[in-house]
């Protein structure tokens, strides 16, 4: 069985790796955000300010996801432990 200490420190890094990762995400769209936009219009056949918004909700439910399945577990065991 795993222990309490081994699960807080696991969904720790889960924390830091999905941080760093919607760091990343968010520089890209930000620096390169016109040719992002503008390749998923041409491959999927819809503008470019319908890809910028999708970009804007797919950025903001990666953070909600983040928070529920790894920061709420990540906080529980803290205050259990």
């Amino acid at each position: 069985m795993i222990s309490l200490e081994t699960l807080t420190t696991f969904f720790g890094w889960c924390i830091v790796i999905d941080i760093c990762a919607i760091l990343i995400m968010l520089l890209v769209l930000t620096v390169f955000k016109g040719g992002i936009a503008r390749m998923m219009s041409k491959m999927f056949g819809v503008g470019e300010d319908d890809v910028r918004v999708s970009f804007f909700k797919l950025f903001h439910q990666l953070r909600v996801a983040v928070f529920v399945f790894h920061a709420v577990p990540w906080i529980a065991l803290l205050l259990m432990g």
